[in-house]
């Protein structure tokens, strides 16, 4: 898979993503990603937001149908959801044991947009899979045990 089409990928997993996040992501030094980034420009596969004084890449229509997903509605970028978002990137980058992944994002658009889903499921090299739920603030016990549950359903 060529770099611009990871990057597309890792566009629809995670809805929006910055420079740095993609590079990250990617494994590959900042200026890499932009280059590549400015190719899928050309071809007008995604939007830039600057809203937070960043740019935050998301797929255009033309970037979904290229992709093969129907299009529905654009993505709103939730600037409060930027550092959490932030957090996951870096740990799951920090993590070498990863076979695979799973967003939110992603679960959502498969199951119908159930509310309770945790923010990854992480399938590992041995077998397991983990479920990874970060929170900013502080959620009450049930909370966690709604998102637990719904998840065990899906696996």
């Amino acid at each position: 898979m060529t770099e611009s089409l990871k990057i597309l990928d890792l566009l629809n997993k995670w809805g929006y993503l910055t420079a740095e996040q993609i590079a990250l992501l990617l494994k590959k030094p900042i200026e890499s990603a932009k280059t590549n980034l400015k190719t899928l420009q050309k071809k007008q596969f995604y939007k830039i937001d600057k809203t937070t004084r960043k740019n935050i890449y998301f797929l255009t229509h033309k970037g979904n149908s290229y992709l093969g997903r129907e299009h529905k509605k654009s993505i709103k970028v939730n600037c409060y959801e930027l550092p959490h978002q932030d957090m996951l990137i870096k740990w799951l980058v920090a993590q070498n044991d990863i076979e695979n992944y799973q967003t939110e994002r992603e679960l959502k658009m498969e199951n119908d947009n159930l509310n309770a889903y945790p923010d990854l499921i992480v399938y590992k090299t041995d077998g397991t899979i983990q479920l990874v739920e970060f929170e900013r603030t502080r959620k009450t016990p049930e909370r966690f045990r709604k998102k637990t549950w719904w998840s065990l359903q899906i696996l």
